[in-house]
């Protein structure tokens, strides 16, 4: 409720209280003609006037008691609505993303919670052992110092250390990767929570995972067309949708470079980088296979190649692998010169050409052209849409898709990156794959111009209905969502896949209809395929 100004209100009814009368008063008694004291009339006003003073002044109270909902009247309550107004916390480069695990590790081993101007401090730019997280700027941090009456405590919201140094780890990875803190705000007197923030973390670099195991994926053969441009199988974007690195531990491993090279006759000479051809700018023969080295970098920092190979060599459980294989020595170039890479060898297959080109070679019209395919016939000679060049061929695959332990990126049917991602390890539907035939790159669709890559999910076939049983209500219910209105509860579809959409805390939707999955699990219907779970937080009338 918005504060009431009542002030106007009061003076008004004072004026309607007001004697009015034509009476004449002497200027030299100070009495009125009829003899009347005035003396005594004044006191019985102002007495009149100090009860409505006092009533409203009652009235004023509730209205500001009342009014401390959306706007807080105490120092506290103004920096608790400022601590609710942060919002996630995104780094776009690396030497920031890489100082916040000493950062926040330092906050929650702090022993016991920190004051209103340490907390302050803290999100602003630290002082003395306190760690600068950076995030508010100065007016606000002098809002929410200003509330003394109140600590804070920072801590994980993960179960076990473990999840914790996972969450860690993946975060060191980029790519979207988050890890989530919770903000207490503590009542100095009460020593009872008042306020609960989840605060996120987001790293949208995109740095290597340091690790001490490797296993790199690549497609080979790779299948190009004649005639089609030998440039776009020598770019990185070639290499890098045909390679996927990972550790030991399922994350992706984000090398620094992908760099295709030239083009050899042998597999040999590939390796080795010897006697390289000179194909110009066009794939020229049908039939014909090249072998092209694809060079792949890494931050020594992060992931030290020749000290991997040595541990791979001499620990029988260590993993270094190139497409199962255990990579070899020659295979490496060390740290050298600031060169910190592993190559491997693909295969380029040149397939048929379009058999609609025109035949530049028969120059008689006079005569059939013999060599030309007859177009009444069909065209046995013309390729498949898999051996042209940059074509995506579609395959109809109604299936399930889960994403791996990171956020997966989407692609619009150009395969250009879009703003929207899939959250780490949830399902969807998928009702189409498609492979694109210059680098051997698989994709999933997951809307209606929206594809994940391969790489980062898993597949399987469409199961049966998620829900067991679906009861409609003869009237509309309500399902009410508990606080605080910043958490997000999920919503699921009736084939059990999460929703891109949610719905917020202390809100209220109508459900028409109740599901059961095979678990036992309840479901409310608050949209035409929208389902919200019920659990702690959610309740039905």
């Amino acid at each position: 409720m918005k504060k009431v100004k009542i002030a106007g209100l009061a003076a008004a009814v004072l004026l309607a209280i007001t004697p009015a009368t034509g009476t004449t008063y002497a200027a030299e008694t100070g009495t009125q003609d009829s003899g009347f004291d005035v003396t005594k009339l004044t006191d019985a006003f102002n007495q009149f006037t100090g009860f409505f003073k006092d009533a409203f002044s009652k009235i004023q109270g509730v209205f500001d008691k009342d009014a401390k909902d959306d706007e807080p009247t105490t120092q506290e309550g103004i920096a608790t609505q400022q601590v609710n107004k942060l919002g996630n916390v995104v780094y776009t480069d690396n030497d920031t993303a890489g100082k916040l695990h000493a950062n926040l590790n330092t906050l929650v081993q702090w022993q016991g919670p920190l004051e209103s101007n340490q907390f302050a401090r803290t999100l602003f730019n630290g002082y003395g052992e306190l760690p600068a997280l950076n995030i508010i700027n100065e007016d606000t941090y002098n809002i929410i110092k200003a509330g003394e009456k109140y600590d804070y405590t920072f801590s994980y919201p993960y179960s076990t250390d473990n999840d914790v140094n996972d969450a860690f780890d993946n975060f060191l990875n980029g790519k979207g990767a988050q890890v989530k803190v919770t903000i207490n705000s503590i009542d100095e007197a009460t020593k009872k929570v008042v306020n609960t923030k989840e605060l996120v973390f987001i790293n949208n670099t995109d740095t290597a995972t340091s690790t001490d195991n490797l296993n790199i994926k690549f497609n080979t053969p790779i299948k190009v067309a004649v005639g089609s441009d030998t440039l776009p199988i020598k770019e990185s974007e070639s290499g890098k949708a045909n390679t996927t690195i990972d550790n030991t531990k399922g994350m992706v491993v984000t090398p620094k470079e992908v760099d295709p090279q030239g083009f050899y006759e042998t597999k040999t000479d590939a390796a080795k980088r010897t006697n390289p051809l000179d194909l110009g700018s066009k794939f020229t023969e049908k039939g014909k296979t090249y072998y092209q080295p694809v060079e792949i970098t890494f931050d020594t920092n992060k992931v030290n190649l020749t000290k991997i190979a040595d541990n791979a060599n001499t620990n029988e459980s260590a993993v270094f692998n190139l497409n199962g294989q255990r990579v070899l020595t020659d295979q490496i170039k060390p740290d050298t010169d600031g060169i910190n890479s592993v190559t491997y060898v693909r295969e380029i297959v040149v397939g048929d050409k379009d058999a609609t080109t025109p035949d530049t070679d028969n120059p008689d019209t006079d005569k059939p052209d013999t060599d030309k395919p007859d177009t009444n016939k069909p065209d046995t000679d013309k390729p498949d849409p898999e051996e042209e060049v940059g074509v995506w061929k579609e395959t109809n695959q109604d299936g399930i898709i889960t994403t791996n332990n990171q956020i997966a990126n989407l692609y619009n049917d150009d395969n250009v990156l879009t703003t929207r991602s899939l959250a780490d390890n949830t399902q969807w539907i998928t009702d189409k794959s498609r492979v694109n035939s210059a680098t051997g790159q698989k994709q999933y669709r997951v809307s209606t111009h929206e594809w994940v890559n391969a790489s980062d999910v898993s597949y399987q076939d469409k199961v049966d209905k998620f829900f067991t049983s679906v009861t409609q209500y003869p009237e509309f219910h309500t399902v009410n969502l508990a606080g605080p209105s910043g958490f997000v509860y999920a919503l699921y579809n009736q084939d059990g896949i999460r929703s891109l959409r949610g719905l917020a805390g202390r809100t209220s939707w109508a459900t028409d209809q109740r599901a059961t999955d095979a678990d036992g699990n309840i479901y409310y219907r608050v949209s035409t395929d929208e389902w919200v779970q019920q659990g702690v937080g959610v309740d039905v009338n």
